[in-house]
């Protein structure tokens, strides 16, 4: 029988929407899989809630660094060995068929990765998957990951136990998930399938495609992608030409970004 887990990172941040998090799990149509929780720095006395699916694994975070407790969280993962590892960033929710999707796509079509689309919100009493993230553009369709935009995050995707036991080492880098990814792909052409589920991606900033950028924080989407794609820049061929891209584009504002949309 194979064994399934929803893993994330519990932080300061995250925890006022921690027991809506939970109670999304709660009514999963999948009936049985198990929670990793890395905990950073939350006194777990204050925590009242009841997870109903399965067995709860809390691991105290060895540090107070976001990087580091995803490698945390990675390394705790490597040494459970469950066969489908469903990702979660604990602020969103996710469509009640998610976990049942992900199976899926790893047990059932052999997939090592597999993806969800996006439907972002404000409102969690409004949420409508009519708007959906990335469906209708071609490198969610591509199905692989790319250095142009960041498709694959920490909270839309699950991989096998195939790609959980790979040692990626990650730089400390804010889209931890984007380099994490590229490096997998680059050490083989892994099965990718995309999940017919959703997460429910909670903008807390009212930012992401939805609002408009201007030029500060397009530079420092700039430098971000610039700095990732240096990360994997002797892993594709068409790396230094994107990051030359990058840094001639011209932006005073632009309307309604995707990820690293420059």
């Amino acid at each position: 029988m194979f064994k399934v887990v929803v893993s994330g990172v519990l932080h300061p941040g995250n925890i006022v929407y921690f027991s809506d998090f939970i109670n999304n799990l709660n009514i999963q149509t999948f009936n049985y899989f198990d929670l990793l929780i890395i905990n950073e720095g939350i006194d777990e006395s204050l925590l009242n809630f009841k997870f109903k699916k399965g067995k709860l694994i809390f691991k105290k975070s060895k540090w107070m660094d976001p990087k580091k407790n995803r490698d945390q969280m990675f390394e705790s993962l490597r040494k459970l060995k469950y066969d489908v590892n469903i990702l979660t960033d604990l602020d969103d929710l996710m469509s009640n068929d998610r976990v049942y999707e992900s199976v899926i796509s790893i047990i059932e079509n052999k997939s090592d990765i597999c993806y969800n689309d996006l439907v972002p919100f404000t409102n969690q009493q409004k949420i409508s998957i009519n708007n959906r993230f990335w469906s209708d553009r071609e490198d969610f369709k591509n199905q692989k990951p790319n250095i142009k935009h960041n498709v694959f995050g920490l909270g839309n995707t699950a991989i096998s136990s195939r790609i959980v036991g790979l040692d990626i080492k990650v730089s400390d880098n804010v889209v931890y998930d984007w380099e994490y990814f590229l490096k997998v792909y680059s050490l083989s052409k892994y099965k990718i399938s995309k999940s017919n589920g959703y997460t429910f991606y909670r903008q807390i900033n009212n930012t992401l495609g939805i609002s408009e950028l201007g030029q500060k924080k397009i530079d420092e989407i700039r430098m971000t992608k610039i700095f990732t794609l240096n990360q994997v820049i002797d892993k594709y061929p068409t790396v230094k030409e994107e990051i030359l891209k990058t840094k001639n584009k011209n932006y005073k504002k632009i309307n309604k970004p995707y990820w690293f949309e420059l």
